[in-house]
């Protein structure tokens, strides 16, 4: 999945010269809407197509790629594997350029194991298409020189590709796709996770959220660490995390930053050491083997990130739901509700849904930015750019139902509209921050006069 990820990657680059190439994706077992579902996103606009490979041996599919490719007009065509992590723009460039000249038909690049990692064909070369890929014994060391020789019968001019790569088939040669494609064995094997908790004056939930992350892993062994990123509290929060950290039984970090949400999920990814991060507002609850669940999220093909289901602890306790008037509990039905249908159909979570994605894929969105709201807004939608956002609903993460009981349901979830619409009319979110902030402040106002 990896490797196949990078070469479209690679693609995308190559398309952005200017060439203006178009992509066929043969794929072996699965669907044309699970390929769509995976890659689609990715193309970022790159032309692309999908096709069930041929029946037969890697010769008869290759025949058939590269017939299809001439049928559908192409003046040139390259066939290259998904395991060759050491394609660049570069190479590409250069087998084209070879094609283009007037001696030469077909044009192979050696791999190092015998093999070759590209093949390639003008027009010229259709009259032996149906022929080129007979006696080939496939998977052996003698496979290019049989290609070779192969070419030479069938009197084909040949140009060899100046630069020799590894392809990966044995663990041994995972070396090559690690260092090719900047992800560890680690990450691919046993990839760790770094909670990052902002907090601003929490001490009434930093240690009920600290000891639910304990209680709800289902292996202590696949966290690397716990972040606490504060944003300047003035109450007990840093206190009451220093103390924690003497007994609890995962490595807590705490770091400081200025306000503002934003800045302080980056002040923590700077600090993480995780392949795999997670989000935990200090008012919100993990379900149960978060960590198994979220990892498996990520795993599936086309899943860039990932959030839980969204629920109130006003309804999740049953004591809590008791001391509220009806009309209210029905209204946080309706929010629940409303906030699951949006992060489905939409695949738009927010970030008290705790938004969890691998290293690599922040670093490829560019992380979050710094703003001091709509942070987790404008994230997913980046996200949302390169791959799936999976919303695990069965398995919701509690939390807080504090803002709505404060301010109330329309006033809270009314103002988070007026925002999210203003932000697409071109308001700067640290502008809504102080629109948001300060509506809070006139409403704790009004209710003390």
């Amino acid at each position: 999945m990896l490797m196949t990820e990078h070469m479209i990657n690679v693609l995308q680059q190559f398309h952005h010269t200017g060439l203006g190439i178009r992509v066929t994706v043969q794929y072996n077992g699965g669907s044309e809407s699970q390929m769509k579902y995976w890659l689609e996103r990715r193309l970022c606009g790159l032309p692309c197509s999908y096709h069930a490979q041929a029946d037969g041996d890697l010769g008869a599919k290759l025949k058939s790629a590269v017939k299809a490719s001439f049928d559908r007009g192409s003046q040139y065509v390259i066939v290259i594997g998904s395991d060759i992590p050491g394609i660049d723009t570069s190479i590409l460039q250069t087998g084209f350029d070879m094609l283009a000249q007037a001696g030469v038909e077909m044009v192979l690049g050696p791999a190092q194991d015998g093999g070759y990692y590209l093949v390639g064909f003008n027009r010229r070369a259709l009259k032996v298409i149906d022929h080129i890929f007979e006696g080939m014994d496939w998977g052996s060391e003698w496979v290019f020189q049989q290609q070779m020789a192969r070419a030479q019968q069938l009197q084909i001019p040949v140009g060899v590709h100046p630069v020799t790569l590894h392809d990966v088939d044995t663990e041994e040669d995972i070396e090559v796709f690690e260092k090719e494609v900047k992800v560890s064995r680690d990450e691919l094997t046993s990839p760790m996770w770094s909670i990052i908790i902002p907090t601003l004056n929490e001490a009434q939930n930093i240690k009920a959220c600290l000891q639910n992350i304990s209680e709800s892993i289902s292996m202590l062994s696949s966290v690397s660490e716990i972040v606490v990123s504060d944003g300047g509290s003035v109450d007990d929060t840093v206190h009451i995390v220093d103390e924690m950290t003497a007994t609890y039984p995962l490595a807590v970090k705490l770091v400081h930053s200025k306000p503002g949400r934003g800045h302080q999920l980056i002040a923590g990814v700077k600090v993480a050491r995780g392949h795999r991060y997670l989000v935990l507002h200090a008012d919100s609850r993990l379900p149960k083997g978060f960590d198994t669940l979220a990892s498996a999220c990520l795993d599936q093909p086309g899943v860039v990130a990932g959030a839980f289901g969204f629920q109130l602890d006003v309804l999740s306790n049953n004591a809590l739901t008791k001391t509220e008037p009806f009309w209210f509990v029905q209204q946080m039905r309706l929010l629940v509700w409303g906030t699951n249908k949006r992060a489905t159909v939409y695949e738009k979570p927010y970030g008290d849904q705790a938004l969890f994605m691998d290293r690599r894929t922040y670093r490829l969105v560019g992380g979050f930015p710094p703003y001091r709201l709509m942070e987790d807004y404008v994230m997913v939608e980046k996200l949302r750019t390169v791959g799936h956002v999976c919303v695990l609903h069965d398995d919701p993460v509690v939390t807080s139902y504090r803002r709505w009981q404060k301010y109330g349901y329309f006033k809270v979830t009314g103002l988070s509209q007026v925002i999210i619409l203003a932000y697409h009319l071109g308001v700067h979110p640290d502008t809504l921050a102080g629109w948001y902030h300060d509506d809070k402040t006139s409403v704790v106002k009004h209710k003390a006069s």
